[in-house]
């Protein structure tokens, strides 16, 4: 996904307004019980005549401090509803209702204290209305408001509950107008957090509701939100048609702030696509419809100053860079820096500070050193304000996803600190440079895992109807067959699907949103910190203790895909050095590339082709450390890899070796992959941990089928243990799998063998027979309810699945069936993992594209591997694409051989066995040995 633009979101958060009420207008004569159709002449009467009836008159001055919000003058509006507010003192419902509007009016000001402070007033007030409906409708409006307050703040944790409480009342209030109105916040809430499918979901159900409730001004502000989020989905079309009906109906209305708002989005839009001229027409027009309202609220003038300065600073770059006058720009962007910081507005304290660190970049021209020191100062001030944010989010999905979406600032730091570095040369700031970009990467790179890892916290067992309903549909999605012969047509078997799916992503977030609320009342879980470089390079020496095990030294090579640029850090207990690569697109086209081929090279003939993936892969990955690779593969060093966005597809050992096409790099090097560098200290932390008292327990060969020879006593085929649900492949593997996923896994007729060899081994090796789980003892219930909390090793032979429409649905297929043939869910899940503790060392997982999982941004590929890790495992042998059954099974017998027999570790018995297997005839092409990798990096 393309850089996210989150410009004037937070605006746009609260643009429908505190309390969906119809708007103002003053052609409509008669008068409504609550004033808000009160002709403004007879308002205008009423506040002037001091003898009129308060009530009256109350409701007069409401009427046109709503007018005045929406024609932008905040600070009339403020005034006439807190005139309002003393003249209903002593009426509770229509107090509420007044003080719901004025937060309205504060959030515009960018009053955010002041709105929270007031929202609480008001659910004060509700809590002494007789009415309970009246004191329902209060409270859940109060809540909406607040939410947006936390918002505001940067709390995220109090948004979410804020719109969750808010729904939740007005379920039982049969208001969909103020149903549309949260939904609306809770989407660009969503929106904020990286949850870009479902924040897209909830908005379009807000504009739905509106659509059919007739609200024009709710249809364009939800309209120009879900154009955002369209943009964010790099659906510029969709986005741009979305803002067009949006900023007619809003200039229809006369809605002047919420058209300003959309103008102010749809500039920043019109940026991304390179179309200037537009951008810079959207934002001088917001301006002006600000400036004709008499009052430019600081909070959205803060947002235009922003915008103008990086639309022109982005213009220049692609124009004259070297003639470029930016002081300008430079003095909006600190002038919007100080207005931020004043309202403590978190986005806009975020956001001022890149750009502005930025146009500091540029306007050093060619020299990566001029500035370096300002620009880092107001990047780590960004940092660390997004770094408070995350830390108030208590889930680590949600924490994962909020940080996904601020890897622009984590980028902007890392290529400033390398390119000094380089700059630098050998002088002595090259080192430091170097280790500070490195630092800086870390803090953007699988920081929810890191958490995991240093917490003690199990998982929360609230919310269990919505955990059973989930389980249910997610059991319902692998058990049942889809297919055009069990459901009708293929078009009904679509549709069913797609709902299920709906239904599956609504559920999972009422789930996540239940557990965030259910540890509001804990402390909040502190944020991991991620390792110096001092510490990780202690971990990659060959000090006496590891020598005795490793006899080398490791070697780390890190990777960060950037815009412009990639970066590459090559780390051992001495020296950080620091290299530039290609661009960030060209370094995942070509792993996603050779990704593709590698699976299907024997089957389809594709072999050169995929040597000139890999030949590729190594020339833009490895050929710039050819002389060190040299080196180390004399020295007999063992590389730690940590990968970075579609780099995590890749086994690097499978890559030629630089100069030398023929050679593998796995026949030079013992080579392990990492989420981060920071996860080594945190496992070789753990390590340190007593042995689990078992060595060994197996699970293979389960029942997946009704007609399994173990219920009914016929032979049934086996099948290539195939596991991906990727809709758009056309490997024929896929094709199976696709009919597996649809309740007709195939048994697995060689992982019984494969787990009855290697229990051999075992026994040979300690004299002792470990346990072996198969058929229907093959349970999920078998990892769940803790009986395999105390085996060093966990082997798991079986299907895989990886559903790239339902990422949340990745797991392992256990026994689908009981002896007595009754049905169960056998999808062992990620989820099934987080709260358990095991003691494993090492989880092999002998089945389908175990490796794989839903792609975040700074995380990597969260699902089973990032789940076991959570777990307690230390190191993992996970595979990255379909594997076939027989050379699967071979490969795991002879890597135990090594692990057991020769004492060999993990990472040196894994490519022990690929050599061997390599040297195969039937078996040379790496879509048979390269699959499997080793993650983790235990002694």
């Amino acid at each position: 996904m393309t850089a996210r633009l989150r410009w004037l979101a937070l605006t746009a958060a609260l643009a429908v307004g505190a309390c969906e009420t119809p708007a103002p207008s003053p052609d409509v004569a008669p008068e409504v019980e609550l004033g808000f159709d009160m002709p403004r002449a007879q308002a205008e009467a009423l506040v002037d005549d001091p003898a009129a009836p308060p009530t009256k008159r109350a409701r007069a001055f409401r009427r046109l401090g709503q007018e005045h919000s929406m024609s932008g003058r905040m600070q009339e509006a403020t005034e006439q509803l807190e005139t309002a507010a003393e003249l209903f003192a002593d009426d509770a419902v229509e107090l509420a209702l007044t003080l719901n509007i004025l937060t309205d009016v504060l959030m515009r000001r960018g009053a955010f204290e002041r709105q929270g402070e007031v929202a609480w007033q008001v659910l004060d007030i509700a809590a002494g209305i007789d009415d309970p409906t009246a004191a329902a409708d209060a409270a859940a409006n109060a809540w909406n408001n607040l939410g947006v307050s936390f918002a505001a703040r940067g709390q995220p944790s109090g948004a979410l509950e804020g719109y969750q409480r808010s729904l939740e009342l007005n379920r039982n209030l049969d208001n969909p107008s103020r149903g549309a109105a949260t939904r609306h916040n809770l989407g660009v809430q969503l929106l904020l957090l990286g949850r870009v499918d479902e924040g897209v979901a909830e908005l379009r159900q807000a504009v739905a509701t509106r659509r059919r409730l007739g609200e024009s001004l709710g249809i364009g502000v939800s309209l120009a939100s879900l154009a955002w989020g369209e943009s964010l989905s790099d659906r510029p079309e969709a986005a741009l048609a979305a803002y067009a009906e949006a900023t007619q109906r809003l200039e229809d209305g006369g809605a002047v702030q919420d058209l300003a708002t959309a103008l102010g989005q749809r500039a920043q839009l019109y940026r991304s696509l390179r179309r200037f001229d537009d951008a810079l027409a959207d934002l001088e027009r917001s301006r002006q419809l600000q400036a004709a309202g008499g009052e430019l609220p600081p909070l959205l003038a803060a947002y235009l100053d922003l915008g103008h300065a990086a639309n022109e600073r982005q213009r220049a770059a692609s124009t004259s860079p070297s003639t470029s006058d930016l002081a300008d720009a430079i003095a909006r962007l600190r002038r919007a820096v100080a207005t931020f910081d004043g309202l403590d507005a978190q986005d806009g304290r975020i956001l001022s500070r890149l750009e502005l660190a930025r146009a500091l970049r540029f306007q050093a021209g060619g020299d990566p050193l001029a500035n370096l020191e300002p620009a880092e100062a107001l990047l780590v001030e960004a940092l660390d304000v997004i770094e408070a944010a995350r830390s108030d989010l208590r889930l680590p999905s949600f924490r994962a996803t909020f940080l996904g979406g601020w890897q622009s600032v984590t980028q902007e730091l890392v290529d400033l600190l390398a390119s000094g570095a380089l700059a630098a040369g050998e002088s002595a700031g090259d080192q430091a440079l170097a280790e500070r970009a490195l630092e800086a990467s870390e803090r953007g790179r699988a920081r929810a895992l890191l958490d995991r890892l240093a917490s003690s916290r199990s998982g929360t067992s609230v919310a269990e109807g919505l955990r059973d309903r989930v389980e249910a549909l997610e059991a319902q999605a692998v058990l049942e067959p889809t297919d055009g012969a069990h459901r009708g047509s293929a078009g009904d078997a679509s549709a069913d699907a797609a709902a299920r799916r709906d239904e599956l992503r609504r559920l999972r977030f009422a789930l996540e949103r239940a557990q965030e609320i259910a540890q509001r009342d804990l402390p909040t879980t502190p944020a991991a910190t991620p390792a110096t470089v001092d510490a990780i390079r202690r971990q990659l020496g060959a000090d006496d203790a590891m020598r005795r095990q490793l006899a080398t030294d490791d070697v780390m090579l890190v990777y960060a895909l950037g815009v412009e640029r990639s970066w590459l850090w090559r780390v051992d207990h001495q020296s950080t050095r620091v290299i530039a690569l290609a661009a960030g697109d060209t370094l995942e086209a070509a792993a996603r590339k050779a990704h593709e081929l590698l699976p299907v090279e024997a089957q389809r003939g594709f072999g050169k082709a995929t040597q000139s993936a890999l030949d590729r892969l190594s020339h833009l990955l490895l050929e710039p450390l050819a002389e060190d690779l040299d080196a180390d593969r004399h020295s007999g060093a063992r590389l730690i890899i940590v990968p970075d966005g579609a780099l995590h597809l890749i086994p690097f050992g499978a890559l030629p070796r630089p100069g030398d096409e023929s050679t593998p790099l796995v026949a030079d090097h013992e080579v392990l992959h990492l989420p981060s560098a920071s996860t080594l200290v945190a496992l070789r932390r753990r390590a340190d941990r007593a042995l689990a008292p078992h060595l060994l327990t197996l699970v293979a060969d389960p029942v997946f089928e009704a007609d399994d020879k173990r219920l009914t006593g016929r032979t049934t085929a086996g099948s290539s243990r195939i596991g991906s649900t990727d809709p758009g492949s056309t490997d024929p593997g896929v094709a199976h799998t696709r009919r597996a996923f649809a309740g007709q896994f195939s048994r697995l007729v060689a992982s019984a063998d494969e787990a009855r060899r290697i229990a051999t081994l075992a026994e040979e090796a300690t004299g002792i027979a470990p346990p072996i789980h198969l058929g229907f003892d093959a349970r999920r219930e078998l990892v769940t309810g803790g009986a395999l909390d105390d085996v060093r090793i966990l082997h798991f032979a079986t299907h895989g699945i990886v559903d790239a429409e339902d990422p949340a649905l990745a797991g392992l297929v256990l026994s689908l069936y009981d002896a007595d043939g009754t049905r169960r869910d056998g999808l062992l899940r990620a989820r099934d993992l987080y709260p358990l503790r095991l003691g494993a060392d090492l989880v092999v997982l002998s089945a389908c594209r175990t490796a794989l999982g839903e792609e975040i941004r700074g995380e990597g590929l969260v699902g089973l591997a990032d789940a076991f890790f959570a777990a307690g495992a230390n190191q993992l042998v996970v595979s990255l694409w379909d594997v076939e059954d027989r050379p699967t099974a071979e490969l795991m017998v002879r890597f135990y051989r090594h692990l057991l027999l020769e004492g060999r570790s993990v990472g040196a018995a894994l490519r022990q066995a690929q050599l061997e297997l390599r040297q195969e005839t039937v078996w040379r092409s790496p879509a048979y040995w390269a699959g499997f990798v080793v993650v983790g990096s235990a002694l």
